[in-house]
């Protein structure tokens, strides 16, 4: 494992202590909120009356929360233990196989988004030609979008595998991307894995919102649902691209600023903001419980079901302590002399 510019603690690192361990209480709060979240999405998501939607939104969420999860594991859990312990603790070969594994996720996430929007409006376009679309088809897709991120590692595996560095920006292992090649291949690679989904994803949904609001006009019951459908993809295609839209700005900030600078305040100045925009990314990590929960009145009771269930067991438990029998409703037997 190569070390570049970035596994420079004393120039990249946070100091002081106490300022990690506040980054390191923001990991750790995204980490608790998407595991309980998107368990509970997925939970949530395999019973009938959770989620009122269609079977390809249901789909499409499974996915996505599978997605964040793995970008739990592979980013936000070692990012967080690497703060807390000021480097990495997991060895070298987990440092491997959090960059090829994690940057596929990371795509993965985008392209879920993107293709979840494409597909909804779709549906509200072409009703009639896309009734087959069901639950096999739509797992079809993620398949495809799973496998097309596959290209990422691949590039890395060929054009020099062992160009991994330790980032002290992020506290995390990152693809360094030094050799000569990648002038010409990052560029490509950013404009389709990156810049386009995210234009294509803001134009799928001001198209959704534009046919969603005809329809609502007339809308009955049936068409309230497709409506919370709707809602619901038009606004995790917004936190997702308002959550990505700081590290786009960051790196066209990059592009004007003399990568021979040698100014100490730009220096600083840029890390801070590098490290800011990665925090930012994060909220679409967990934000998808907490837009379920505002747009789908089938989650929501789901949620206060299990709610009332986890406080009536807890009423009950201190009721009748372990050990203590509660009391018969049958007649007083008098005590044997």
């Amino acid at each position: 494992m190569s070390f570049g510019n970035f596994s420079n603690r004393t120039t990249y690192g946070l100091e002081p202590a106490a300022a990690r361990y506040c980054w390191s209480a923001w990991f750790l709060f995204v980490l608790i909120v998407s595991v309980l979240g998107d368990t509970t999405i997925l939970i949530a998501s395999t019973r009938g009356g959770a989620f009122k939607l269609i079977k390809i939104n249901s789909v499409f969420i499974q996915h996505i929360a599978v997605s964040d999860l793995l970008i739990c594991l592979t980013y936000v859990f070692p990012s967080f233990v690497s703060m807390l312990c000021d480097g990495w603790v997991f060895g070298e070969v987990l440092c491997y196989v959090r960059v090829y594994v994690g940057f596929m996720v990371l795509s993965v996430s985008s392209l879920l988004v993107f293709v979840m929007s494409v597909v909804k409006y779709a549906r509200l376009e072409f009703p009639f030609r896309t009734l087959l679309w069901g639950k096999s088809f739509t797992h079809k897709v993620c398949a495809v979008v799973w496998i097309s991120t596959v290209g990422c590692p691949l590039s890395y595996l060929v054009i020099d595998r062992f160009d991994i560095v330790f980032d002290y920006r992020i506290y995390n292992c990152i693809y360094n991307f030094s050799a000569p090649t990648w002038k010409y291949v990052l560029p490509v690679m950013a404009l389709f894995s990156k810049f386009l989904p995210n234009v294509l994803i803001v134009i799928a949904n001001v198209l959704i919102l534009l046919k969603a609001i005809k329809m609502v006009r007339v809308s009955d019951r049936n068409e309230r649902v497709k409506w919370e459908g709707t809602l619901t993809v038009i606004m995790t295609a917004l936190v997702y691209t308002l959550s990505f839209f700081p590290f786009i700005l960051y790196h066209m900030v990059e592009m004007f600023m003399s990568s021979s600078s040698t100014d100490e305040d730009d220096r600083r100045a840029m890390v801070q903001f590098y490290r800011t925009v990665c925090s930012i990314v994060l909220f679409n990590v967990f934000s998808n419980f907490f837009i379920y929960s505002f747009t789908m009145e089938g989650f929501r009771a789901y949620l206060r079901a299990r709610i009332r269930r986890i406080c009536r067991r807890d009423i009950e438990s201190r009721q009748h302590p372990r050990g203590r029998r509660p009391p018969t409703t049958g007649p007083d037997i008098p005590p044997e002399d």
